[in-house]
């Protein structure tokens, strides 16, 4: 007897089987919980939609508003918001991503104050006496680069410190690995890596009001040293013309 036609009888049920699935995952009924879930988590603070502009359902929704929240407020909701089950993702709408942008090109330091709100209570850590990253700061690094997209192009130093417990000079020289290290990190998170210049400060410059042996010198900072450069436009480039 020739089994095929039950094997293409099964392959058939198998991707009805499927697109029923699919079809479930897009009921009104899973929409509407997700969308629940979501505005529970935004706090009508910022704006969920799981529909297309077409009006059709959709498992990534668009975030938008919440310009009163910092940024690493924005980047927590969103995050927690992306990893909602049945969701696929989440984008900002297109005019938050402009405003983002223009806020970036109007402030030279927007880049550097939002990375100094997302690091004002958190850290990025590395193992004792190691340039090796903690696995808990993985996602902390995510939102760093979410925060340094608008302004690639640009130059930022990566500022590494310690506190003063041990040799300086090893200090420095550990500084200087764990600023590399944050580099490669970012650079893996589609920051170039060539907009970054690396430095090792040791413990000579411990936070304002801390004992230079509190472990909470050990830290990561960024500084803007030059803007993204201006591209020149047929008009604007010499000779045009």
């Amino acid at each position: 007897m020739d089994s095929r036609p039950l094997f293409v009888a099964a392959g058939a049920l198998a991707v009805l089987g499927i697109a029923a699935a699919s079809h479930a995952a897009l009921s009104p009924d899973f929409i509407a919980q997700m969308e629940s879930e979501a505005d529970a988590l935004a706090k009508k603070r910022i704006a969920v939609e799981f529909h297309t502009r077409n009006g059709n359902y959709s498992r990534h929704p668009e975030l938008s508003g919440g310009r009163s929240l910092m940024p690493d407020e924005r980047l927590d909701i969103a995050r927690k918001i992306d990893m909602l089950p049945g969701v696929g993702g989440v984008h900002w709408a297109r005019e938050e991503r402009l405003q983002i942008d223009r806020a970036a090109a109007e402030d030279p330091l927007f880049c550097e104050r939002r990375i100094a709100a997302i690091l004002k209570s958190r850290s990025i850590r590395f193992d004792e006496a190691s340039a090796r990253l903690d696995p808990t700061s993985a996602a902390l690094l995510d939102e760093v680069a979410e925060a340094l997209r608008p302004c690639v192009g640009g130059l930022i130093a990566i500022i590494g410190h310690t506190d003063d417990n041990g040799d300086p000079v090893a200090n420095r020289a550990l500084s200087e690995q764990r600023a590399e290290r944050v580099r490669q990190a970012l650079a893996q998170r589609g920051i170039p890596a060539d907009d970054f210049v690396i430095e090792g400060m040791g413990s000579t410059k411990p936070m304002e009001g801390l004992d230079p042996a509190d472990p909470a010198n050990r830290r990561i900072e960024f500084k803007l040293l030059q803007k993204a450069p201006l591209v020149p436009t047929a008009v604007d480039a010499p000779g045009a013309g």
